[in-house]
């Protein structure tokens, strides 16, 4: 019997060896040097794609703490407009080509999680309020740019839906999500969803909602018995990137994760 046991186990252990190698050769022939743009939910996230990585994948780090690929300067009704984001898309493009650089010049995917974009956007002496034609229309043009940009040094864009956020803690205080805040998550999620299939030659979608949230907001804290946003629930720990990760590698690699996990349950 415990042989038999025994026997069975390296069964299982092959078998997933197998799935696993099948996995990271799929990937390694469709990407090699992922590049990571976006705010600080990506760069939280850039740990777990280095550590979930086959072992000839290089990670570019292109993402910008405070500040969205397109977004410039925004505004919102909690706290205004924060300081220094004149100065964004300055920093933006001059952190893209330090990291485009450290892959050679060449990345071969781009992998985009920017919320910034969720809020009112300022357009010169204008305000463009989100959820409007006029923001959805910038919104566009913008996103149309730069993955242009993209595309012309020969990599593919995939756009990360983010999940909204759940409660929290930072520095010892505890952070509560609110309806509003989901609601504006929500908005940029439809924006991206809509996006992406106007232009499904240009994009594909990365989406992080099934892991993160599955039910849709308010997500809780505990998804699955996994914490993965425990500090502010808004960002990774490495704990948490690395699950992330491994989720977002299934999708780039051709797989459905939400539908595998459906599967394995």
């Amino acid at each position: 019997m415990l042989f038999r046991s025994g026997i069975g186990g390296i069964a299982v252990a092959l078998a997933l060896q197998n799935v696993l190698s099948d996995l990271f050769a799929s990937l390694a022939i469709v990407i090699d040097k992922p590049f990571v743009v976006g705010d600080s939910i990506a760069c939280s996230l850039v740990v777990g794609l280095e550590q979930a990585a086959p072992p000839s994948t290089q990670v570019g780090n292109g993402a910008v703490i405070a500040c969205g690929v397109v977004a410039g300067e925004v505004e919102s009704t909690v706290w205004g407009r924060p300081r220094g984001q004149r100065r964004c898309p300055r920093y933006v493009r001059d952190t893209e080509r330090r990291a485009q650089a450290s892959l050679g010049g060449r990345a071969d995917a781009v992998l985009w999680l920017s919320t910034w974009e969720r809020f009112d956007l300022v357009s010169g002496s204008s305000v463009l309020r989100a959820g409007t034609k006029a923001w959805e229309s910038a919104l566009r043009h913008r996103y149309d740019r730069a993955i242009a940009r993209f595309r012309r040094a020969g990599a593919r864009v995939y756009l990360v839906l983010p999940a909204p956020s759940t409660n929290g803690s930072f520095g010892g205080h505890a952070v509560r999500t609110t309806r509003a805040a989901d609601i504006t998550m929500m908005r940029l999620r439809e924006f991206l969803q809509r996006y992406a299939a106007s232009r499904p030659r240009a994009v594909g979608v990365v989406d992080l909602q099934p892991l993160l949230c599955p039910g849709g907001p308010p997500c809780p804290p505990t998804v699955h018995g996994r914490r993965l946003r425990p500090v502010d629930g808004t960002h990774f720990d490495p704990r948490g990137a690395t699950r992330a990760a491994s989720w977002v590698y299934r999708y780039l690699a051709g797989a459905d994760p939400a539908q595998q996990a459906r599967s394995s349950r």
